[in-house]
């Protein structure tokens, strides 16, 4: 019997915890807890049961903060790949992290497994340190400015994911501005929600600043730049009425979120509202 899905992906929220305490964080209320290695195996076994029969299966450790979580990274990543082998499936695998955390080990342990690393920064360091402190309340931008770099010089593919907050929505195109100075070719630019309000007045900032920003793109691309920015990549999916017949973000469809108690949700963004909203969650390991 063929696969529902050629290409499915798996995100496990290995942990609750955190060094940092964003203002506009929206996974403030998942339980403060670390999965443990036991629960991850059993996620990873029955996602890959149900996968039966894909191409590929991505596996994305998000939190809290996951590098808090690295001896538990190591063993399931060395788990799924060696399980999803087995079964014909193609796995990769992406850290989803606030930067702030960059050692040796865990370097190596990036460059070792080909683990795509998509970092939180807020562009330039007046709209990310308004937002993006650490726990002691010290500021966090230089610090992973300098492992951004330490990344891209290792070879390591980096993405930066951009949050915009109400107050930093005229100043996005300066953060890209910065972002590309420092080398990044890949950004994720999104809106803050869940635990902010967005007036009319700062969505219009916002559609202005996205605008500003694909130009900015369209000009660098024109002159042999190869910059991508969400939401508007170069070669997306929606171009072309690909999925006029499945349109959705393929929440709980081809892609499921593991909690680190073992509850299960669509995605991630779902799981992190699961506590205000209990009907997000449709199963349990």
């Amino acid at each position: 019997m063929p696969a529902l899905h050629e290409n499915v992906s798996c995100e496990l929220l290995v942990t609750g915890l955190c060094n940092m305490r964003c203002d506009y964080c929206i996974a403030k209320t998942i339980t403060r807890e670390e999965m443990k290695e036991a629960t991850a195996r059993r996620a990873i076994e029955m996602f890959l049961d149900m996968a039966d029969g894909a191409k590929a299966a991505e596996f994305t450790y998000t939190g809290g903060e996951p590098l808090t979580a690295f001896p538990t990274l190591v063993a399931i990543t060395e788990f799924a790949r060696v399980r999803a082998t087995n079964m014909g499936i193609d796995p990769s695998f992406v850290l989803k992290t606030n930067g702030t955390i960059l050692t040796p080990d865990v370097l190596d342990f990036l460059r070792g497994q080909d683990i795509k690393v998509v970092v939180s920064i807020d562009g330039n360091c007046e709209s990310h340190d308004t937002h993006r402190m650490m726990a002691s309340g010290d500021s966090t931008h230089a610090t992973v400015v300098d492992h951004i770099r330490t990344l891209l010089n290792n070879g390591v593919t980096c993405v930066a994911s951009v949050t915009v907050s109400p107050s930093t929505a005229p100043t996005v195109l300066d953060g890209i501005r910065f972002l590309h100075k420092l080398g990044t070719r890949r950004i994720d630019v999104g809106p803050a929600y869940g635990t902010v309000t967005w007036t009319e007045e700062h969505v219009h900032k916002l559609c202005t600043s996205l605008l500003q920003t694909a130009n900015f793109v369209h000009d660098r691309n024109s002159e042999g730049d190869q910059l991508d920015i969400g939401p508007f990549y170069k070669e997306t999916e929606h171009i072309g009425d690909v999925l006029a017949d499945n349109w959705g973000c393929h929440a709980a469809s081809s892609h499921l979120a593991f909690l680190p108690d073992g509850r299960i949700s669509g995605c991630s963004a779902l799981a992190m509202l699961a506590d205000k909203f209990p009907e997000l969650i449709i199963g349990d390991i």
